[in-house]
């Protein structure tokens, strides 16, 4: 049994947790403001959440089963990592170290991404770097070269 992807996150759709046991076809239920709920330290602009219905859509569209969940397991993962980012400034001091942004990308279902570093003194944060959540595509259709097989990858 896969082990399961957060226990506190549940399917809007049925208010399952996602798990092995958790009837796919509730997966396709996912939209756009799902993910938002899931990952709240994300900034998504306007052009990210148009994108995540559009990515919505597509993995709607998978059949094969054991792809879908594959697909959204990593996207998750990668969400929930650049959710992560940076952590706090300290126990005392909840303010995020980073932000980060997504946006659309011109490549087929990727997104663009900004990390932003807070100046401390300032309490203003200002452009650190750059890069992208990529879609590689899937077995069939591969977009990027890679040592390990998988659907989405971030780049800086």
């Amino acid at each position: 049994m896969r082990e399961v992807l957060n226990p506190y996150v549940l399917c809007t759709h049925c208010q399952e947790s996602f798990h092995e046991d958790h009837p796919h076809e509730c997966w396709t239920q996912l939209c756009a403001n799902s993910f938002v709920r899931m990952f709240p330290e994300i900034v998504f602009d306007d052009t990210a959440m148009k994108h995540l219905e559009d990515i919505s859509e597509f993995i709607k569209k998978v059949s094969d089963i054991e792809v879908r969940c594959k697909i959204i397991e990593e996207l998750y993962e990668r969400l929930e990592y650049l959710n992560g980012y940076g952590g706090a400034v300290s126990d005392e001091d909840n303010r995020r170290r980073y932000k980060v942004w997504l946006f659309h990308d011109f490549a087929d279902m990727s997104f663009g991404i900004s990390w932003q570093k807070l100046n401390k003194e300032t309490n203003t944060y200002s452009a650190a770097m750059g890069g992208g959540l990529i879609w590689h595509g899937g077995p069939n259709n591969p977009l990027t070269v890679s040592l390990v097989k998988q659907y989405w990858g971030i780049h800086t």
